[in-house]
């Protein structure tokens, strides 16, 4: 997405200056029509799609179209016709989740399920209730809130945290986990 957005980016930097330099001719190119940059975009997206686009494969035509799309939807957000998407992180898949708790099991050591916790958390997602069953490989309160303070930060549907509270018997560490949630730790 970074590397659609920067392409993006440049396209309109680009359309930018052609439409500040130059005019375009209108579809008979007899009179010079000036256009803002996002129109000068648009006409450049299209006079590729119809000269270059249009001469690929079938199967590169239509990656390219997919990117095209995306660069038109872009468009649209720039004009303000559209509301920015709401970024919402995939969480963990169940396979690779049971694997994940698989590996934590398997580990001798607190401290080595922890090492395993920090990496997968680093480039994954979870959900509540991934966390409460990775809670449940730890026997004891203090791996039980590391691996809440490594892994909420990572948790896509914070709105069910009430249930990671849940998890726990002990009241102080239903307040710790309370503090993790609302950032006081």
């Amino acid at each position: 997405m970074k590397k659609l957005l920067f392409f993006a980016f440049i396209v309109l930097t680009a359309a930018s200056l052609w439409a500040q330099e130059g005019k375009y001719g209108d579809e008979q190119g007899k009179r010079p029509v000036k256009l803002s940059p996002p129109d000068a975009l648009e006409y450049k997206l299209r006079e590729m799609d119809k000269l270059y686009l249009s001469k690929l494969r079938r199967g590169d035509y239509q990656k390219a179209e997919i990117l095209l799309e995306e660069m038109y939807y872009i468009l649209d957000l720039i004009r303000g016709k559209l509301d920015p998407p709401v970024y919402m992180p995939i969480i963990m898949q169940d396979r690779d989740f049971n694997d994940l708790l698989t590996t934590l099991k398997n580990e001798a050591f607190e401290s080595n399920q922890l090492k395993v916790l920090e990496i997968a958390a680093r480039y994954g997602f979870f959900s509540v209730d991934q966390l409460v069953e990775i809670v449940g490989v730890f026997t004891f309160s203090s791996g039980k809130l590391t691996a809440v303070k490594i892994v909420f930060p990572q948790v896509a549907d914070k709105f069910n945290s009430y249930r990671l509270v849940k998890a726990f018997t002990f009241m102080k560490d239903k307040e710790d986990v309370e503090k993790i949630i609302n950032g006081r730790e």
